[in-house]
């Protein structure tokens, strides 16, 4: 139940999302040894991820019906608690995650991720 993103189940240098019944909605090549900013939306009906800003990395997707929530209740990060112990998780870095109530505007985006 919920949003996922991140490598899990994924070829190796991509990042991705998926729905609740684990079927991908996005992946985006982002080789691991660097740092990335990951751009994520999940809105009513519709979602998108891309990275660095690069607007061609950019993939869109249709959510309705893919989430059992209705809103972000129980964020993990790093992993997922798997209805007992964590069982999915990943060791890498997480530099910062910012949660915004609204969609961002374009311009909005550019200013947060200037200042990261």
């Amino acid at each position: 139940n919920g949003y996922h993103f991140g490598a899990y189940a994924l070829d190796e240098q991509y990042i991705g999302a998926s729905h609740s019944g684990g079927g991908l909605l996005a992946s985006i090549y982002a080789p691991y040894d660097s740092w990335h900013v990951a751009n994520m939306y999940f809105g009513e009906t519709d979602g998108f991820m891309k990275v660095d800003g690069d607007e061609s990395t950019k993939e869109t997707f249709g959510i309705t019906g893919k989430y059992w929530a209705s809103s972000l209740t129980k964020p993990c990060l790093g992993g997922y608690p798997d209805h007992g112990p964590m069982v999915h998780y990943t060791e890498n870095y997480i530099g910062e995650v910012l949660i915004f109530d609204s969609k961002l505007t374009d311009e909005e985006r550019e200013t947060v991720t200037a200042g990261l």
